[in-house]
């Protein structure tokens, strides 16, 4: 049951990792 944690930790981490390589990969965006 402890794995099921850590995966929902690691929601939000990966979220922002990709809110945050969305500019990256679309510059014309920004």
């Amino acid at each position: 049951k402890e794995s099921s944690k850590s995966a929902r930790s690691s929601i939000p981490k990966v979220g922002d990792l990709i809110m945050e390589r969305l500019p990256v990969a679309f510059p014309g965006r920004r």
